[in-house]
């Protein structure tokens, strides 16, 4: 999802709520708190506001479209404040940033940040992967041309891996084949 798709989203959410007889709330609609976008409305009994925020955690950055209640009691004059964190929360539609532009809901981050470290794990210094039998059949012409494995067949490959072990993360590919062991290049 694009950011213009949220923006349509929290456009959405003001007009259903302009539908439902709301109008716009100016009085409580100055000063910020760090939100990217917010809109208050009113039909005369309660405060809603529809607020698009931004959200840090360890996991990523987050952007949120909520529509939220005043719970305080407002003065009526244009120096009143709807704090944030003191709404009561109607609904919220929480999405992932996971590029420039482009965002995704929480169950499908989910499964992209789980894939993204278990990339990573495999990329760390040390960790070996052994490759199947599809590799020693593409490596037998690699270790053929070796010296003194002319002869070398294919059931005489004990092992494919890849190691991540020099000082600038790039994999290594090996084969060992009747106790010798070379490396790929």
């Amino acid at each position: 999802m694009f950011k213009h798709e949220i923006d349509r989203l929290f456009t959405a959410k003001v007009t259903e709520y302009l539908s439902k007889g709301y109008w716009l709330h100016t009085d409580t609609m100055g000063g910020s708190q760090g939100e990217i976008a917010k809109v208050d409305l009113t039909n005369g009994k309660e405060v809603i506001r529809v607020l698009l925020d931004r959200e840090f955690s360890l996991k990523g950055d987050q952007l949120a479209v909520k529509v939220g209640r005043n719970t305080d009691s407002l003065r009526g004059s244009t120096w009143d404040t709807i704090w944030n964190n003191k709404l009561e929360i109607l609904e919220t539609a929480a999405f992932y940033k996971i590029g420039d532009n482009y965002y995704v809901t929480p169950e499908d981050y989910e499964a992209i940040y789980e894939k993204h470290w278990a990339r990573r794990k495999c990329a760390e210094r040390g960790h070996v992967v052994e490759l199947g039998e599809v590799a020693k059949e593409i490596v037998l012409p690699f270790v053929r041309r070796q010296p003194k494995c002319r002869s070398m067949k294919l059931r005489d490959i004990e092992r494919v891996y890849k190691s991540v072990s020099r000082d600038d993360n790039r994999p290594d590919y090996y084969v060992t084949a009747k106790g010798r062991t070379f490396r790929l290049r």
